[in-house]
């Protein structure tokens, strides 16, 4: 058996589909993964998760140097480090089930302890989040809140009208997952009712701002491909807009449903109703994919 630097394996746990490890060492007031720990979870953690019915539960910790309220919220970044580099690596979002304690069981005796700054993480055979609870020793769960937000925005849009009823036209969203730091890119083409108000055929819509998507399960930003619909009315600084996305991955829906979406300044005013296909922009990254924390900064993910 391979040892991993930075890694301490439970191996009393560890046989039979079961994993117990501690990730220690991360960088003080930091939650990058250091690559001792991707290594460790491409090798032994990954295999355990990916087509099996085990899950995952993760537990962020920091030492006890700065404020508790501080060592919280780095605990749970941490946390979340792991959960994120498990995703990318192909592990469902619903086998992973994360937690952090601060500093609560950091090392008294020494303030900055390299084994205080680290996530717990055990590896359960056979069951899934939903039906059981977290295995002795790890601190419990809250219940999963029944919805997830995301973030999404229009980009641009641009429709042309066609005797004075009907028109066509192109829509380019952003959809975002701030907690993940991940992106993905998304266009409609689409058809329908376009009663312009004004004397003029094209209309062009600019970047709006970030709107709430909420969802009644978990979705990863690269898995809204589906039908939808979208109602307008209004042009210029005023407009209302109604999105509805149909058939969803896994009986998934938006709440509520239609969402509201706020939109950029329209050249042009019309009464609209379009149908058609959202589809993933993969561009340069295969799974379609970018990191972005916000602001102007987007990047693809290696694939």
């Amino acid at each position: 058996m391979a040892d991993f630097a930075f890694v301490q394996i439970d191996k009393t746990y560890s046989k039979d589909g079961y994993l117990k490890a501690r990730l220690y060492n991360f960088g003080i007031k930091s939650h990058t993964l250091p690559q001792a720990h991707v290594a460790f979870l491409v090798k032994r953690v990954r295999p355990l998760l990916v087509n099996h019915d085990s899950v995952v539960w993760l537990r962020g910790m920091a030492s006890s140097t700065g404020k508790a309220a501080d060592n919280q919220k780095l605990s749970q970044r941490r946390a979340d480090a792991v959960a994120t580099e498990l995703i990318l690596q192909r592990v469902e979002p619903d086998k992973i089930v994360s937690d952090a304690v601060g500093e609560e069981f950091s090392t008294i005796t020494v303030p900055e302890d390299a084994w205080d700054r680290a996530v717990d993480l055990i590896v359960q055979p056979g069951v899934l989040p939903k039906r059981t609870k977290p295995p002795k020793k790890v601190p419990p769960k809250p219940k999963t809140p029944p919805t997830y937000t995301v973030k999404i925005k229009m980009i641009r849009e641009y429709s042309v009208g066609f005797g004075g009823a009907f028109g066509v036209g192109i829509i380019c969203f952003l959809i975002w997952d701030p907690k993940l730091s991940l992106a993905s890119y998304y266009t409609v083409q689409y058809g329908g009712l376009s009663i312009g108000v004004l004397p003029i055929p094209l209309e062009i819509t600019g970047e709006g701002p970030w709107n709430d998507l909420t969802m009644s399960g978990r979705l990863q930003v690269n898995e809204f491909a589906c039908s939808v619909t979208m109602q307008s009315v209004g042009g210029l600084h005023v407009s209302m807009n109604r999105l509805t996305m149909l058939a969803l991955p896994r009986g998934i829906t938006t709440v509520p449903q239609p969402t509201k979406i706020d939109t950029g300044v329209t050249l042009g005013a019309s009464i609209a109703g379009r149908e058609g296909t959202m589809r993933l922009m993969r561009l340069t990254s295969k799974r379609g994919l970018w990191r972005y924390t916000g602001g102007q900064g987007i990047s693809a993910l290696a694939d």
